[in-house]
This record gives structure tokens, C-alpha cells and sequence, in this order.
């Protein structure tokens, strides 16, 4: 059985060697035009600027969310993220209730006077229903 095994794979290997021999060019790119030596150049600059933003736009979507549970503060409301971390919500806060379980588009401020980190909403990105929501930290 090991031995049938160990052929095969010999084979699949010379097999494999043998079908990816170098392929020989069809073309001269002496025969290339100017306007098609610039329209390739152009053509990848294209295609590299895409992908860049494309990345860019989902590390910058992915920044500036935060996930957790909305509670009752004595000034107001905060989040409860992962970790422990009690984030205080200002802005677009109008809507949100304690004992949801959001996740918020926005950005991070500095620290209030008390020392707490301070979340500005821009927006409810999604809803995922009611939550647990622990007492208020002082």
C-alpha cells in the first residue's frame, strides 16, 4: 500500500515537472507599440491605486466602530466594551437607550475631567437587541 503510494506521488512529481516546463514567448515586446507600452503602465497604475484604497477604506471602516453594551451613567450614558473598558457616549446619543447592545460609529476624544474615556457617536451602525447592562461606574 505505502509503495503504490510513494510511485504515484513520483509520478504525480515528474509529471508535474515535466507540464511546467518554460513556455516560449508569442510575442516580441520590441513589437509593443509606444501607446500600448503606456497603456500597460497606466493599466497597472490603475489597478495598484484601487487595491490601496480598497484597503485604506476597510482599516478606516474598522477604526472607528466600538461594540458593547449601553448603560446608565450618573452623568448620562456609557458603553461597556470588551475588557472591561466603560467608554463615555456623547453626540448623537438622542435614541440610545441603556440595555442595548450596540455598535457605534464615532471616534475617540481625549479623557474628561474624571478621567474617563469619552466616545463622540456619529451614528448607530447596528442594533443587536437588549443586553445585560452592568451597574455604573463611578
Amino acid at each position: 500500500m505505502h509503495r503504490s503510494l510513494g510511485l504515484r506521488a513520483a509520478l504525480a512529481v515528474c509529471l508535474f515537472a515535466w507540464a511546467s516546463s518554460p513556455a516560449e514567448a508569442q510575442t516580441d515586446l520590441q513589437d509593443l507599440g509606444r501607446k500600448d507600452a503606456i497603456g500597460v503602465v497606466v493599466g497597472g497604475a490603475a489597478i495598484l491605486a484601487g487595491v490601496g484604497i480598497g484597503v485604506y477604506l476597510i482599516v478606516q471602516h474598522n477604526n472607528h466602530t466600538i461594540s458593547g453594551c449601553a448603560a446608565a451613567a450618573d452623568d448620562g450614558l456609557q458603553l461597556q466594551a470588551g475588557g472591561g473598558q466603560a467608554l463615555v457616549l456623547m453626540g448623537n446619543i438622542a435614541d440610545l437607550k441603556p440595555a442595548e447592545r450596540l455598535r457605534l460609529h464615532g471616534r475617540k476624544l481625549k479623557k474628561d475631567a474624571a478621567g474617563r474615556q469619552v466616545f463622540l457617536v456619529e451614528r448607530v451602525e447596528k442594533d443587536f437587541g437588549s443586553c445585560n447592562a452592568p451597574p455604573p461606574t463611578p
